[in-house]
């Protein structure tokens, strides 16, 4: 085996799922809204959506799926599950986009 395909290999095993958190001072309200978020070039480009209502935490992940897409694709396209959990009194609508 080259030492190339041992590289490749040891810098794909070495790379995992990841998850970020973000909370509020917002008490969360128990709904959530549930996306996938598209980015691109590893991460540097994505696109900034969120849930139609007030977020309490956002959290977003890549998960398995995720990963071995990134991987097929050389990080051209890494697609994220974004878990919006709306504040109390807030109610959850279409996604939209912030400019």
């Amino acid at each position: 085996m080259s030492k190339v395909v041992v590289v490749a290999l040891l810098l794909a095993l070495s790379t995992g799922c990841f998850r970020t958190r973000v909370t509020t001072n917002r008490p969360p309200g128990g709904v959530h809204v549930i996306k996938w978020s598209h980015t691109f070039i590893g991460g540097l480009i994505g696109s900034q959506k969120t849930a139609d209502c007030e977020p309490a935490v956002v959290e977003t992940r890549l998960g398995i799926l995720g990963l071995l897409a990134a991987i097929v694709t050389v990080s051209i396209w890494v697609p994220l599950t974004v878990d919006v959990e709306c504040a109390v009194g807030s109610h959850p609508g279409p996604m939209i986009r912030l400019e």
